[in-house]
């Protein structure tokens, strides 16, 4: 069963204002694979305080470089944990192939759409 899970920058304390920036997707034997946009934290550091980036940006960076600390249970934890700064969507089960072409063309579908085609 593959689980995803979003991974935001909350604007403020509003619960659902936030851009999300990845997803961790948490494949049937446990492993994590990490997708971060380059774009939108390019976006985000232009638009947000040093501090705040910085903060956001290291766990996110965390996160990428070592996915094997990443786990189901891991991110049903920081759905809860509130920082002020990052958000971590509830894992959600998902039924798509957890083939990394298809989990590569979702991440593009809802975290990258091409914005100019549309």
């Amino acid at each position: 069963m593959l689980y995803i899970s979003h991974i935001s920058f909350k604007m403020n304390t509003h619960p659902e204002e936030a851009i999300s920036v990845g997803i961790v997707f948490i494949k049937s034997d446990g492993s994590a694979k990490v997708m971060i946009s380059d774009k939108k934290m390019n976006i985000l550091k232009k638009i947000i305080n040093k501090p705040s980036f910085t903060l956001f940006n290291f766990t996110i960076e965390s996160m990428v470089k070592s996915p094997d600390i990443v786990d189901l249970e891991m991110l049903y934890r920081m759905n809860i944990y509130q920082n002020g700064i990052l958000k971590i969507g509830k894992p959600i089960k998902l039924n798509i192939s957890e083939d990394d072409d298809k989990l590569e063309a979702y991440f593009k579908k809802v975290i990258e759409p091409d914005i100019w085609k549309m």
